[in-house]
């Protein structure tokens, strides 16, 4: 297992353990796989003693929600390790994603320098747009305090003030919104394919500051 591999799977995996509540090992397993992170369960026990005696991070398995979560009680230097692994990924997903201006130019529109928060969701949005696959995930909304699942038609990705959107058609009323990346929880990706609207144009967006022209859902 290469470094680079071994830092994508602890930052991912302490991610996931932030965004959701009690994964069960299946669904850390399947999550790594959809990356190309795949992984044995022995594996899967070994990066768990490494994060215990390396970096004194402990991640618990907890019986009656039937899932892992991080002991936050026992782990120690938690957010140092955290900003690290997060620092890594970023730059690993701008030399993997950004460094091909033909995909820059058709599926991301850069502003300015981005957050972490939510980078995770990233790598598997991007694929899903290239290939046309429709998109789940369950979106928070700051204004209600709630969370409402969406079902999105992926067209592409902005970054605005630091941060990453998701801009798309939502399947259930055909309206063009707008999901902060680091709102988006239990991402999945749908094997049912779409055929992209051709009066929805990236040019449209690449100039306009902000993106409340599209709203937000």
């Amino acid at each position: 297992m290469s470094a680079r591999n071994t830092l994508k799977r602890l930052g991912l995996l302490i991610m996931i353990l932030k965004r959701n509540h009690y994964p069960s090992k299946q669904e850390l397993l399947d999550y790594y796989e959809q990356r190309d992170l795949g992984m044995s369960d022995r594996s899967f026990s070994r990066m768990l003693e490494h994060l215990r005696n390396e970096f004194d991070i402990h991640i618990a398995y907890h019986a009656t929600h039937r899932g892992y979560y991080i002991d936050w009680n026992k782990s120690m230097d938690l957010y140092a390790m955290e900003d690290l692994i997060e620092l890594s990924q970023i730059n690993q997903l701008i030399i993997e994603y950004l460094k091909n201006q033909a995909v820059h130019n058709d599926y991301i529109i850069l502003d300015s320098r981005t957050e972490m928060e939510g980078m995770d969701v990233f790598v598997p949005l991007m694929k899903a747009i290239k290939e046309c696959k429709e998109v789940r995930f369950n979106h928070f909304k700051y204004e209600t305090e709630q969370m409402s699942e969406q079902l999105v038609q992926p067209y592409f990705l902005k970054e605005f003030e630091r941060r990453w959107y998701l801009v798309g058609k939502r399947i259930t009323d055909g309206k063009r919104r707008v999901y902060g990346l680091d709102r988006i929880h239990n991402f999945e990706q749908s094997t049912k394919g779409f055929t992209k609207d051709e009066r929805f144009h990236i040019e449209d967006y690449k100039n306009t500051v902000g993106l409340k022209i599209v709203g937000e859902g």
